[in-house]
Formats: structure tokens, sequence, C-alpha cells
């Protein structure tokens, strides 16, 4: 009889496929859970959930300064990076960082995001913008 030493052609195909097959289930794995892109999220969507409040409050401050106030015509545009903010979201949204304020505005009351990152657009739709306005804190739960 014979003696036969090593592996056949066959058995090394079929590892060598399912090797492949399992080398893609990781693969897709990482790709779907990515643990950095989560954090971002999360640290953006906290971020709006914050300046929406504040935006809230500066609103109530408002109403108590000038009993005529109109909410409906309370916009506020985006900061330039100049100045001290005055004018711009950065006067009402004290905590706003200077590149979140380069991509926020106020409309009619509502913070507005105007950003052209296609990432973050996805992620503040997600939190409940409507027509590019954030649904106030009150009705989110938020």
């Amino acid at each position: 009889m014979k003696n036969k030493k090593g592996i056949s052609l066959i058995v090394l195909v079929i590892t060598i496929i399912v090797i492949i097959i399992l080398a893609g289930a990781v693969i897709l794995s990482l790709a779907n859970n990515n643990p950095i892109e989560s954090a971002n999220e999360a640290v953006f969507k906290t971020n709006v959930a914050e300046y929406n409040s504040e935006l809230a409050i500066a609103i109530a401050n408002e109403y108590l300064q000038n009993s005529s106030f109109d909410s409906a015509t309370f916009d506020v545009g985006v900061w330039d990076g100049t100045g001290n903010g005055t004018g711009t979201i950065k006067q009402y949204i004290t905590s706003i960082s200077e590149v979140d304020a380069a991509k926020f505005e106020i409309q009619s009351s509502k913070l507005v995001y105007v950003g052209t990152n296609e990432t973050e657009q996805d992620w503040v739709t997600s939190m409940g913008m409507v027509n590019g306005e954030v649904t106030p804190p009150e009705e989110t739960g938020l």
C-alpha cells in the first residue's frame, strides 16, 4: 500500500474558501461597527442637544427682557470666525465651538444645520430635523 503524505488539492481549495468567507465576515463586521465613527456621532449629537437647550434658555431670556419679542422673526446667522460673535449664533449659544458656530444658525427661533458635511446632515436628520429645523428639546425629550 502506498503511503500518502500531505493534503489533497480539494481539501486545500475548500480551506482557502472557508478562510475567505470568514475574513469577509470579519471585515464587514468591523466596517459596520466602527467605534471611532460611533463616538464622533455621539459627541456631535450631544453637542447639538446642548446647543438646543442653551438656545431655549436664550429665547426665554429674550422674552423676559422684551415682552414684544417675536420668536417667529428671531433669526441669527452663522459665526464668520471674526469678532466676539455679537449678532451671530455665538451671542446666544455661548458654549458652541467655533467650528460648529460656522455650521449652525437660528431660523425662527430654531437651531438649523447649514453645514455641508453629509454625515453630519444624516446625524442631525436622525435627531428629528425636519426641513432644516431641529425640533425643540421639550418636544424631543432631550
